[in-house]
């Protein structure tokens, strides 16, 4: 696996069609809500994102719910909340790293973070005729912070909301159109209750093992930090309206997230823009399904020169394009179901080229990850049992590194270092899981779900979930 990609690239797999409000009008899942509760976790002896964590875990507790009040017209929802923390950062005091990479506030010290998540989502979507019209919206709260020095708290808001409409093409599919406003922002402020715990001190990294000096230290003017951002997208998707046919998206986003720091008369002193494309189609023939994902990520960072504040006001003479990257995908996958089983198989080339002018520096990687596996399914009386096992195999392809010596902290030097070795890494690695599904009364159902991930690079992903469905 490669560098940032597994967070920073969401796979389009999982979100395929997702970013229309009025998906669930044409959804082939019978209504119903769910109501589950339970733990996932990860330990990694040398974690791919060493920025969040050598270890994490998080109680979760999900409910999900699907209404159709006729057959023309859908009702969906979501609300989650989970608590847990995050253990062993390093060189990262920020929250949501995937969002605002490379523009994070570090210190060498790092540690153990807490965390509580709240997220809700809905919408609703008629159809009229052949024509087609949703509304959705999502909003996320994330706290995080710190219990010995130094001490961070971020506080996250996200906030999305969907319009869409469509209209049937054929008998068989209709083609959605839907757009989507982002509004991003997150708070970060360092603590320090001990004095000599000031003597680590916080640094703005800028990417690649850079950071800006002018503002890093101790200082408190320099401890706050807040990132405003705005964005939106649009997508298009194809829907089949029967079990077999395509099923095709190509959606586009980005955000532009602007880093201000507080104390300092709200001086923006860098800028984020991060633009996103995804595309794939599958195709259901029955027993059988295939289909292809392409997926790419471009980031661009802008640092000013600000003035030196005398009178107050930290104005910016000029701005520089300093850091950019490029981070992408391509996969075909493929299913086929013989009885009880369903056997499957994927393969995806993944990597990522990220540059800074000066001094100047880069980090490239690339590799291939191959995926087999099969699943089991049967009853047995009143249960239903489902059985997944899957191999996961990573090779390396390329990994370089340039990051010269002069103007870079001997401790991120090596920390880059440690990174290029793990991108580096061939591993392979076993995926399995079990659930099981019975009736427990007239019209509720009992479900249970546990699954782990293991590899020969000693990384361990698990989760374990009850609940009930109505």
């Amino acid at each position: 696996m490669s560098f940032l990609l597994a967070i920073l690239t969401v796979a389009l797999a999982d979100t395929l069609g997702s970013g229309s409000a009025s998906e669930a009008l044409f959804s082939r899942r019978a209504p119903e809500t769910s109501v589950e509760a339970g733990w996932r976790g990860r330990s990694e002896a040398s974690p791919l994102i060493p920025e969040e964590g050598q270890a994490a875990g998080e109680g979760v507790v999900d409910i999900r719910t699907l209404v159709r009040p006729s057959t023309t017209s859908a009702v969906s929802g979501k609300v989650q909340y989970a608590n847990g923390f995050r253990n062993g950062v390093l060189w990262n005091s920020s929250s949501d790293y995937a969002v605002v990479y490379p523009y994070v506030m570090a210190d060498s010290l790092s540690g153990n973070v807490r965390k509580e998540t709240y997220a809700f989502s809905g919408g609703y979507a008629f159809k009229k005729g052949e024509w087609n019209f949703g509304i959705g919206g999502s909003y996320r709260a994330l706290h995080e912070w710190r219990e010995v020095d130094p001490r961070p708290r971020n506080i996250v808001s996200d906030l999305k909301v969907t319009i869409s409409s469509g209209r049937q093409v054929s008998p068989a599919y209709v083609l959605d159109v839907s757009a989507f406003y982002r509004k991003y922002s997150q708070s970060n402020s360092v603590s320090y209750f001990n004095p000599r715990g000031a003597n680590s001190a916080q640094f703005h990294l800028t990417g690649l093992g850079s950071y800006f000096y002018r503002f890093s230290g101790t200082i408190s003017s320099y401890l706050s930090t807040r990132y405003n951002g705005n964005g939106g997208g649009v997508a298009l998707t194809l829907f089949p309206l029967r079990d077999r046919g395509w099923k095709a998206a190509l959606e586009y986003s980005f955000l532009d997230n602007v880093h201000h720091l507080p104390s300092l008369n709200e001086a923006p002193y860098t800028e984020l823009v991060t633009h996103d494309i995804k595309l794939g189609a599958d195709y259901s023939g029955g027993i059988w399904s295939a289909g292809a994902r392409a997926s790419a990520e471009v980031r661009s960072g802008y640092e000013q020169v600000l003035d030196n504040g005398i009178a107050g006001a930290y104005n910016s003479l000029m701005m520089f394009h300093m850091y950019s990257g490029v981070f992408y995908e391509a996969s075909a996958h493929g299913k086929m179901q013989a009885g009880r089983w369903v056997f499957s198989a994927e393969t995806a080339f993944r990597g990522f080229l990220q540059q800074y002018m000066y001094p100047g520096r880069s980090f490239s990687a690339s590799g291939l990850r191959l995926n087999a596996g099969a699943s089991y399914s049967r009853s047995a009386g009143a249960w239903m049992l489902r059985a997944d096992a899957a191999a996961i195999g990573y090779i390396p392809l390329d990994a370089r590194m340039i990051i010269p010596a002069k103007y870079t902290l001997e401790a991120l030097q090596d920390f880059e270092r440690t990174k290029l070795m793990r991108v580096s890494a061939a591993s392979i690695g076993l995926h399995a899981s079990v659930e099981a599904e019975r009736p427990i009364s007239k019209n509720i159902r009992g479900i249970a779900r546990a699954g782990a991930y293991y590899d020969s690079l000693d990384s361990v992903f698990y989760s374990m979930t009850i609940g009930i469905k109505l």
